[in-house]
């Protein structure tokens, strides 16, 4: 004879309000992260410390490439 099984996740509806954890959309973040980056280059271009990487910049071309 099969029983069937009662499967419960043992967390109360009322208890797992949603609205307690905020997080930022990924979007934002990531945007905040470049912005970053960018503003970073700007201030070494700017001082005159800004060094290109051929071989990464080769690399990255490449990549996009293939």
């Amino acid at each position: 004879m099969i029983s069937s099984v009662n499967i419960s996740s043992g967390l109360n509806p009322s208890l797992s309000n949603k609205n307690l954890v905020k997080k930022e959309p990924i979007a934002q973040q990531s945007e905040m992260v470049k912005n970053d980056k960018i503003s970073e280059i700007a201030k070494q271009i700017n001082e005159g410390s800004y060094e290109l990487d051929m071989k990464k910049t080769a690399r990255a071309i490449l990549d996009t490439l293939v």
